[in-house]
């Protein structure tokens, strides 16, 4: 009797046993079934702008070192550090003083040897009939003659003595050579200046127009020049990304040579800046258009993997389930691919693809780009 009723607690075990294990399968298999769940995005096929990029420096256009072509007391700055000033305009005066005084002995020179030359000239314009009668001698006339015109080289060299004292004069007011804006004032009314100093008075930059100066690879000069055959007015994408704002120049300068040790070749673009937006000195990025590609298929770069094989992407099928899909990547934008491999229209996986393997069913719970 014992026996039996062991016999029968043993069979019970091993139903619950075989039960849990079948129930343990069947919710595996049922798991196994779900669908998992991933974003998509379609391929779209549209004409497409290739750009290079690059890291740019703003640069002044015109940059203007001041000095003084005289040596003088520094009297007047007419300007503060930073105003813009307009070519021509008054920004330093040194003492004029010295060199009126200058001017004045020159041109009482010039009056004292203008006199001497009137002389010269009435003496001879006597001799002239007087030594054809031979009451002068020749020898005479000769020096008479000969005085005249030393004397008239003493007048030229006295008008040219006044034509550099006006000069000098003319020195000691140091007018701005272009428009543009004043940089720090680098000596102080008040000091002595010298002709020959170093330093300049104050550095002027022209920021209307301003250039952005900017490297890209040599691979891409042939590329450049045929865009700017089709468009002389080539424009470049100025971008600021702190605060996030862009600007549109135009190619203004391709350098003549291409830096033979980076294989470099140095570009400008040429912006108007009438705001004053960008300032000397700024890093920028560069957007510059190198080619176009019709009727491209492009991808968010996000959906694409990689394998031994090369690039792949999960494309979705009607029904639901995914198929692995070689690509062939042709060039990156700046948030999509331009691919071959596939067909305009389809989906393509864009997150959760490490779940995934062919013929995996998914279920989109959202379409992305």
């Amino acid at each position: 009797m014992m026996s039996k009723k062991r016999i029968l607690i043993s069979a019970g075990i091993v139903a619950v046993i075989v039960w849990f294990i079948f129930g343990f399968f069947r919710s595996a298999k049922n798991i196994e079934a779900l669908p998992i769940s991933v974003t998509a995005a379609k391929v779209i096929q549209k004409d497409i702008i290739l750009h290079a990029r690059a890291i740019g420096n703003v640069q002044a256009f015109v940059t203007v070192s001041v000095k003084s072509r005289v040596d003088g007391q520094l009297i007047t700055v007419a300007f503060k550090e930073g105003d813009m000033v307009k070519a021509g305009q008054i920004i330093f005066q040194l003492d004029p003083r010295p060199f009126q005084v200058a001017l004045q002995q020159a041109q009482a020179t010039l009056a004292h040897d203008q006199a001497q030359l009137d002389n010269f000239q009435k003496l001879l314009n006597r001799y002239a009939p007087l030594t054809s009668k031979g009451y002068v001698t020749k020898q005479d006339y000769d020096q008479a003659d000969a005085n005249v015109k030393a004397q008239a080289a003493v007048v030229l060299a006295d008008e040219a003595t006044i034509a550099n004292a006006q000069l000098n004069l003319e020195y000691c007011t140091i007018r701005a050579p272009i428009t543009g804006r004043t940089g720090t004032l680098l000596v102080n009314q008040g000091n002595l200046v010298k002709a020959t100093d170093t330093n300049p008075l104050v550095v002027i930059n022209q920021i209307s127009p301003i250039d952005i100066v900017f490297s890209l690879p040599q691979r891409y000069l042939i590329a450049v020049q045929q865009e700017l055959h089709k468009n002389p007015i080539l424009p470049v994408v100025i971008q600021i990304k702190n605060p996030d704002v862009s600007y549109q120049a135009v190619l203004s300068f391709i350098d003549n040579t291409v830096d033979t040790t980076t294989g470099m070749i140095q570009m400008k673009a040429l912006y108007a800046n009438k705001n004053n937006e960008l300032w000397p000195g700024l890093y920028v990025d560069i957007k510059l258009p190198v080619g176009e590609i019709k009727n491209a298929l492009t991808i968010p770069t996000r959906a694409i993997q990689a394998s031994p094989e090369g690039s792949f992407v999960f494309v979705v099928n009607k029904d639901g389930v995914v198929k692995k899909q070689s690509i062939q990547v042709v060039a990156s934008l700046s948030d999509a691919t331009v691919i071959k491999g596939l067909m305009s229209g389809m989906e393509v996986v864009l997150t959760g693809q490490a779940q995934l393997v062919e013929g995996s069913a998914v279920t989109i719970v959202k379409t992305g780009s």
